[in-house]
């Protein structure tokens, strides 16, 4: 087995990066960080709740929007419509 030894102006130099990635990871922890989503919502506009297709005929997870004032919105769980408060 072979061993290292770092002289004095290496540990310096690693140390001075090490400083400056924490510095970083601090700054980015405590601001915003960006994050980049992709697909979409499956979603089914509809004017009157008797328009809402069974909730066996979509997906798991199909959203539907009735749109009144508030809205209202309902998912599927493959069985049944559940109204999302």
């Amino acid at each position: 087995m072979s061993s290292f030894y770092a002289t004095n102006k290496e540990v310096k130099k690693l140390s001075a990066k090490l400083d400056l990635l924490n510095t970083k990871l601090d700054s980015a922890a405590e601001g915003d960080l960006r994050v980049q989503l992709s697909g979409t919502l499956p979603v089914i506009y509809i004017s009157r709740l008797e328009d809402r297709p069974s909730a066996t005929e979509v997906e798991i997870g199909q959203f539907v929007i009735l749109t009144d004032e508030e809205l209202s919105t309902w998912v599927s769980n493959g069985v049944n419509w559940v109204e999302v408060l």
